[in-house]
């Protein structure tokens, strides 16, 4: 069977109702970076009614879907796909959010009806698109999953210990549709580990790193969220050696010089690339680092170092997005969301406490550059959500939140109240208001926010967490 072949099924007079779907639910994503005046919809009403509209379609084909009890390829393309329209248009922490993540658990749970998680026996019978293709479903809903579960604090849905984890080549699409000859001198570009050897960086390098590093953040996971954990040093260590194990393996033109990044003459998809693949990188180790902090197994200094590096690199592209004229406010925005809130809430915690309780002393122009970042991050808040986005009542708490600890940070301290007075600042910076998870609305499952006094030096296994 060819790819032709294989789309003649679903499409022509063989469409289906999983094919309508996913057509409909690509336009209501890519309707959620429309921003009026558009051709499309001239005022924000018909802006909302154009996205309302296009999520009940899409509603209404899931429905169609699951009344018809049927699996394939191409169904689970759209379930997945519906789930992303879903977050981006009911936003990732609100009611309806929760839910619809049915949807997250539609997806997961069809990927184990489908055996999308166990070894392909009859792959040699497959034609290559297919494998390709099933194992390109299997990464991206596996890293959506460990995603929305440290973004939400929760326990994956979908765990590697139960998979096989079987990782798509660095291969353009195109390839898909070849064969023979063709399709062996195209593959003959790629390294034992299936990355390309000709320097080019392409979009399929995310999904494998994605997946790469979704392997190690869920074990990240474990530690911040499992109970009567057994040698937490030692497991903290293997994440660390892991993380930087697995960054050196990269090829050399996916881990270069941040400096080399914003090179003119770089098409904005590489610039995109790149800076994902160390995004994802940054925000790894910031997970690992956070579990160390966590169990007291680290010097809290290097959260601090990790979290400004992290800060910074999201700044980077929120300051540089023409550069990034590809994607859209919707993707800049999670990943201010997923990386820079908590890294900004561990970098806040750290500029309200008094040196003596973090355990270093920040020097003046770290303080400063920090800062800078924050006071960044807030002036772009505003531009990431409209008013009726699924995300824009989260970005404004954060805002006002981020907002009132500048406001705390700034203000000169009083000589007259002594250091010891301000430990912990329990009465303002660590009352609940203070605390992200809780005042970003996500609930206390969530990690994401500033330390808490209980846990910041040491886990405690009967906490709500």
């Amino acid at each position: 069977m060819t790819l032709e072949e294989f789309a003649a099924q679903y499409t022509g007079l063989n469409l289906r109702w999983e094919t309508v779907g996913l057509i409909i639910t690509l336009a209501g994503i890519a309707s959620t970076e429309i921003r009026v005046p558009h051709p499309a919809c001239k005022t924000e009403e018909e802006r909302q009614l154009l996205r309302t509209n296009l999520v009940h379609l899409t509603n209404k084909c899931v429905g169609f879907c699951d009344s018809l009890d049927t699996l394939n390829d191409i169904t689970m393309i759209f379930i997945y796909e519906s789930f992303l329209l879903a977050s981006i248009f009911y936003g990732d922490q609100s009611m309806e959010m929760r839910n619809s993540s049915r949807q997250l658990n539609s997806i997961d749970s069809a990927l184990f009806a489908d055996g999308l998680h166990e070894t392909v026996k009859e792959k040699e019978y497959l034609p290559f698109f297919l494998t390709q293709l099933r194992q390109q479903i299997f990464a991206r809903i596996y890293g959506s999953d460990i995603s929305f579960a440290v973004f939400l604090g929760r326990p994956p849905r979908v765990s590697k210990r139960f998979c096989y984890t079987s990782m798509p080549l660095d291969i353009e699409e195109d390839i898909y549709s070849l064969v023979g000859e063709s399709l062996d001198q195209e593959l003959a570009h790629l390294d034992r580990n299936g990355w390309n050897t000709l320097g080019q960086i392409r979009k399929s390098a995310v999904i494998r790193w994605t997946m790469i590093t979704s392997m190690i953040r869920e074990d990240a996971l474990e530690a911040l969220l499992g109970r009567n954990l057994t040698n937490v040093p030692q497991r903290i260590g293997e994440l660390q050696a892991k993380i930087d194990h697995a960054w050196k393996d990269l090829p050399p033109f996916l881990t270069i010089p941040t400096r080399d990044l914003w090179l003119k003459g770089r098409s904005c998809h590489e610039v995109d690339t790149l800076h994902q693949i160390r995004l994802l990188y940054l925000n790894t180790t910031f997970l690992i680092e956070w579990a160390a902090s966590r169990h007291g197994l680290q010097d809290t200094g290097a959260l601090f170092v990790n979290a400004s590096e992290l800060l910074s690199w999201v700044i980077e592209a929120l300051v540089r997005r023409e550069q990034l004229s590809e994607i859209g406010l919707i993707s800049l925005a999670w990943r201010v969301a997923s990386c820079a809130l908590p890294a900004a809430g561990a970098i806040a915690w750290y500029l309200l406490q008094p040196s003596s309780r973090v355990g270093f002393n920040l020097d003046s122009s770290s303080r400063r550059r920090s800062i800078e970042n924050l006071s960044v991050l807030v002036a772009h808040m505003g531009i990431l959500h409209d008013p009726g986005d699924g995300n824009y009542q989260l970005f404004c708490h954060a805002k006002s939140a981020l907002q009132s600890a500048m406001d705390t940070i700034l203000s000169p301290p009083d000589p007259a109240q002594p250091e010891n007075s301000l430990d912990m600042l329990s009465s303002a910076a660590l009352s609940p208001d203070w605390i992200f998870s809780d005042y970003l609305g996500l609930g206390v499952d969530s990690w994401i926010g500033l330390p808490d006094r209980g846990s910041f030096m040491r886990m405690d296994d009967n906490m709500p967490y």
